[in-house]
């Protein structure tokens, strides 16, 4: 096995289970949506791609508000309802001062733009889109610029289920396999039974070998859906417990 090194980028204890994750990608920044099982009040935090919590948490005016983007400096929270997925209400925080948030009460938040936005009143069912720029508080029946969706590159890993290589062939009793890329690099990980845990491994490889590995989480009580997001070559990892968030640079 070749010399490399895989790098523990963070590990976070959030102290609730965590109800949603949004990221920016260009900033590197991950807001964290948490909440106790009774649906009580949420609470935000914001964190670097280094694990840095860059303001005190901010908690959310009601159960029915959730996480809907970060960007920059702005979190966007949008309002579900009790028999729908969707009510009006729209909220957006600069969560690095202590300003009263910009609402939009009577509008349904109906996604994330470069720079802004886009809303759509109450009272309409299609068309009839409205724009809010990050940090105003004022609506715009249009924008300034070209109006360009807010995406961030975020990779899942796949379940692999072709012909295994070769140089797997030292990890045979591996049940289920998944595999991630970034660059010429092939990311792998698999559960491991420990005794009545589960851990989760990862395997760093090329076309020809593996070069590295390691246990990025031990003692799980459950196996999670989904083993881990990818933004370029970091992957972000949330426990069983849903209270914690481990990061590896590979």
């Amino acid at each position: 096995m070749s010399l490399y090194n895989l790098k523990n980028a963070f590990h976070i204890q959030v102290g609730l289970p965590i109800w949603r994750i949004e990221i920016d990608e260009k900033k590197q920044l991950i807001a964290v949506e948490s909440r106790q099982q009774d649906g009580s009040k949420p609470q935000l935090s914001v964190y670097t791609f280094q694990g840095e919590e860059i303001c005190s948490p901010l908690q959310l005016p009601a159960k029915e508000w959730t996480l809907a983007s970060i960007q920059g400096d702005y979190i966007v929270c949008k309002k579900f309802g009790s028999a729908t997925p969707l009510a009006a209400g729209v909220l957006i925080y600069n969560f690095r001062t202590s300003e009263v948030p910009s609402s939009f009460l009577a509008h349904h938040y109906l996604e994330a733009l470069e720079g802004a936005v886009k809303v759509r009143h109450q009272n309409f069912q299609t068309g009839f889109e409205e724009y809010v720029l990050l940090g105003e508080n004022t609506l715009r029946r249009s924008l300034p610029t070209a109006i360009k969706p807010f995406v961030n590159k975020i990779v899942y890993p796949l379940h692999y289920q072709g012909k295994r290589p070769k140089f797997l062939a030292p990890y045979a009793a591996i049940e289920d396999l998944w595999i991630s890329q970034v660059g010429d690099k092939y990311i792998w990980t698999y559960y491991q039974k420990n005794q009545e845990l589960w851990d989760i491994k990862l395997l760093v490889s090329n076309k020809y070998e593996v070069f590295a590995e390691a246990t990025i989480a031990e003692g799980l009580k459950l196996r999670v859906p989904t083993i881990y997001f990818q933004v370029e070559e970091q992957i972000f990892l949330l426990t069983d417990n849903k209270q914690e968030i481990v990061s590896y640079l590979v």
